[in-house]
């Protein structure tokens, strides 16, 4: 009888189960478990967690490595459910590994450096990290599988080329590493470069500073590294589209271009039975023919899921979609107003107008708020009198100034601004 083949998720759970991977608990039974088998190594770690939720520049990989069991244990509570989507999304991409090699930068505890030398028995893989006690777990945990076609390394991303036997990769990862990098090692960091000035109108008017070597040296090294044909994946916390983009421009400015046909949105459960998204960015080596991203592209990328999950196209108040749908439209504009608000809060402002037979009336701030409103050019003048009414009651707390176009269009809809 021939034996049922497992599908690619049945072969991740697999991995996890024979690493010691567990299924997440509701969170208090974790805590009080993970207390009860470690003591001190957990009370510490909890606190530290707790101080870098509150804002302090507090570093708990050291110690969440400090033994291969208490690393598992939490990797089983805060990282179980990506892992295993993103391990299944990697197998699912039909990467050809045979034979090749792959680094994985910021390997941590060497979990995915494992599982791809384990999976392709012919690649050569490389895990990096520059905590000590992270690649003594990533040893540990390699010896435990019997794997001899992995090694590790600590140090700084300049030592790497040293470090390493292999002058460049055929595939390069990195999960959750540049969130933190790019804050200056600081998750909690409020003027990161991820951050510093990306409030605006629209993504496309948002500026982005060139990023140096030294902004971020792992980026480069990355970028060095990568062979010709290889392939740079990224799964990280960017959580706007302005993010995202910001990113794809510092890849850019390293020396590498995204491949928007190979990313993808990973969605999945968080421990508190939330769904969570994140990208996964696709890189390949810059070359001269090679173009810069498009805003309006990494926009679609980003909203995506929520683009499929679209039920209804009035009102649009997903932020991202909103402006992507705005922003592909042949837009004949009617009226543009703008609210300045007294206490120097922000800037809105209001667009109505036509695309075709489409009927547009889209909000926008300089904070990031968006909400479109889509229906038949026609029935424009049902929502006059409630424009009328929003821009009084503006009017009490902001400065507004307004202009209208194409009067004769206007008569046509029956529209008095």
């Amino acid at each position: 009888m021939q034996a049922k083949q497992l599908s690619v998720e049945q072969c991740v759970d697999r991995f996890f189960s024979d690493q010691g991977i567990t299924q997440p608990l509701r969170h208090e039974i974790y805590w009080r478990k993970l207390a009860s088998r470690f003591g001190e190594t957990a009370k510490e770690f909890g606190d530290r967690i707790s101080r870098r939720q509150a804002g302090e520049n507090v570093e708990p990989y050291s110690l969440k490595n400090s033994s291969l069991e208490f690393s598992d244990a939490v990797t089983s509570q805060a990282d179980s459910p990506r892992l295993r989507k993103f391990f299944s999304w990697f197998l699912k991409q039909g990467y050809d590994l045979d034979g090749k090699t792959l680094l994985d930068f910021g390997c941590d505890s060497g979990l995915f450096a494992c599982f791809v030398a384990q999976t392709f028995p012919t690649a050569k893989v490389a895990g990096f990290d520059p905590c000590a006690e992270s690649i003594s777990v990533a040893n540990q945990r390699a010896a435990k599988s019997g794997l001899n076609n992995v090694q590790f390394f600590t140090g700084k991303p300049s030592d790497l080329p040293k470090l390493s036997a292999w002058p460049s990769f055929d595939f390069i990862t990195s999960m959750l590493v540049f969130h933190e990098l790019l804050a200056d090692g600081h998750i909690a960091s409020k003027g990161s470069r991820m951050t510093e000035g990306i409030s605006d109108f629209s993504l496309t008017s948002v500026s982005h500073p060139i990023l140096k070597s030294n902004d971020c040296p792992g980026l480069f090294q990355i970028a060095q590294m990568l062979a010709v044909d290889g392939r740079y994946i990224s799964l990280d916390r960017w959580g706007s589209a302005s993010q995202l983009l910001r990113w794809v421009r510092f890849c850019e400015n390293a020396g590498l271009n995204v491949l928007l046909s190979e990313s993808f949105m990973l969605s999945f459960k968080e421990p508190k039975s939330e769904t969570n998204t994140m990208p996964i960015s696709v890189f390949s080596k810059n070359s001269d023919r090679t173009l810069a991203a498009r805003a309006d592209d990494i926009l679609a990328l980003f909203c995506y899921p929520s683009f499929l999950n679209l039920r209804d196209l009035y009102p649009v108040e997903n932020a991202e979609v909103a402006e992507l749908i705005f922003e592909s439209l042949s837009k004949e504009h009617l009226y543009i107003e703008e609210a300045v608000y007294k206490d120097g809060s922000g800037v809105m402002r209001t667009y109505v107008g036509t695309a075709s037979g489409i009927g547009y009336l889209f909000k926008t701030t300089n904070q990031g708020f968006r909400q479109l409103h889509l229906l038949p050019a026609i029935a424009l003048h049902e929502h006059l009198d409630e424009l009328k009414t929003q821009r009084l009651q503006a009017e009490k707390i902001a400065h507004v100034t307004y202009e209208i176009f194409n009067e004769p269009l206007q008569r046509s809809l029956k529209l008095n601004f």
